[in-house]
């Protein structure tokens, strides 16, 4: 199996145990023993595209975020945190601004 194909099974497997989700769950959503998912995550089995797609809706996530390399997503999250930060410094410099007004 290719470097990339294992670097996607550990990926699934760090986060289907983040969301502390069995393998027998996924295994059953996908119509599968738990053992042939087990063989599926520790890279023992061909994942296939299909089978790929399905892991990631089942675990509510994108695929892209199987597929992509790690730094990716870590400047993805790094992005969608400062856009959180800078929203919620927005939200707050407003209602500072509403209650000196009220204070008026």
């Amino acid at each position: 199996m290719a470097h990339n194909c294992i670097e996607i099974c550990s990926r699934i497997q760090r986060i289907r145990e983040q969301q502390r989700i069995k393998q027998e769950e996924i295994a059953d959503f996908l119509g599968i023993t738990a053992s042939a998912y087990s063989k599926i995550e520790n890279g023992h089995s061909t994942l296939t595209m299909v089978t790929a797609c399905k892991i990631a809706n089942f675990l509510g996530i994108e695929l892209a975020e199987l597929v992509q390399e790690e730094k990716e997503i870590e400047r993805i999250e790094t992005k969608t945190e400062d856009k959180e930060t800078e929203f919620y410094e927005e939200g707050i410099a407003f209602f500072k601004e509403a209650l000196k007004w009220l204070k008026k």
